[in-house]
């Protein structure tokens, strides 16, 4: 199986991350550490959110 690297992830490549599913593919997600504060906190628990929905 091939793989295709997605790099930050949000809205429209949780769609992407789809497709390549579908096409066969092994979608490998980075992510970057954010900094600390309540922004960082309400983002990451965003993209978790939306990575929890492919799985």
């Amino acid at each position: 199986m091939r793989n295709i690297v997605f790099v930050e992830v949000k809205s429209t490549g949780i769609n992407f991350i789809k497709d390549a599913i579908y096409r066969n593919y092994n979608p490998v997600v980075l992510q970057t550490k954010l900094g600390g504060g309540e922004f960082a906190e309400a983002y990451q628990m965003d993209i978790d959110a939306d990575l929890k929905k492919i799985k």
